[in-house]
């Protein structure tokens, strides 16, 4: 049962040690509010959470169940070994926040197809206890010319995309992106987000709360939390 789902970034500056260990000044804020949607929604009573991240493809194994997954889980509750960015991030933020359930590690492959990245959602949705997801995700890098990846006059467009489905929690909007889009934009938070998609879609329409946007470094930061629904069902 997913009780909710928080989504953050994964950008190597909030990793411990990494620029002060909180991004400095820049992504102070963004760690600070991602921390506190964990500490938040743990608050429900979670017993596990589980960290959806996307990995390159050898990275990857698959489950019985067919869910991809990277590291091992439980996870103890700490950083190391070599794990792909985006699960060592989500990793430190939930150290931060103290969490103390048990922590599963589910890595998607960046060059998922949508389908697949949506079954995943769906295989883990139907994980038995009190589950809540930690979904790691970065927009687009290349907005402005201080970007990472030279400048794209229709990134920003493309992230308000982005913006506007996880505002309202739209699971439709998230499943329709184009790979070929994300990768155009260096973005590298859509196969992720769209195994967020597949774990809510089905059930009822869900809900965000605490939607904050940021691009400090040119490239686009989300930090919101969705919580299940209780009206009538989505169309799987």
């Amino acid at each position: 049962m997913i009780v909710g789902a928080v989504v953050a970034p994964h950008p190597p500056l909030l990793l411990p040690g990494v620029g002060g260990g909180t991004g400095g000044d820049e992504l102070r804020d963004v760690r600070d509010r991602a921390v506190q949607a964990i500490r938040d929604l743990d608050r429900r009573g979670i017993d596990t959470w589980i960290v959806v991240g996307g990995v390159p493809a050898a990275a990857t194994t698959t489950t019985n169940d067919g869910i991809p997954f990277a590291g091992i889980a439980p996870w103890p509750g700490r950083t190391g070994g070599s794990l792909p960015l985006s699960l060592a991030v989500g990793i430190s933020l939930l150290d931060a926040a103290e969490v103390p359930g048990t922590v599963s590690l589910r890595g998607i492959p960046f060059d998922a197809t949508p389908q697949d990245c949506q079954g995943a959602g769906s295989r883990i949705a139907s994980v038995e206890g009190r589950c809540a997801l930690l979904v790691l995700g970065d927009g687009s890098a290349r907005r402005t010319k201080a970007s990472p990846g030279d400048f794209d006059a229709d990134a920003e467009g493309w992230d308000d995309i982005v913006d506007g489905a996880l505002r309202t929690a739209d699971t439709t909007a998230l499943a329709a992106l184009d790979p070929a889009d994300a990768d155009r934009f260096l973005a590298a938070g859509r196969a992720a987000w769209q195994v967020l998609a597949g774990a809510f879609a089905g059930g009822p329409a869900p809900t965000a709360d605490g939607t904050c946007f940021t691009a400090p470094l040119g490239v686009a930061y989300w930090v919101t939390t969705w919580s299940p629904g209780d009206g009538p069902g989505q169309p799987s």
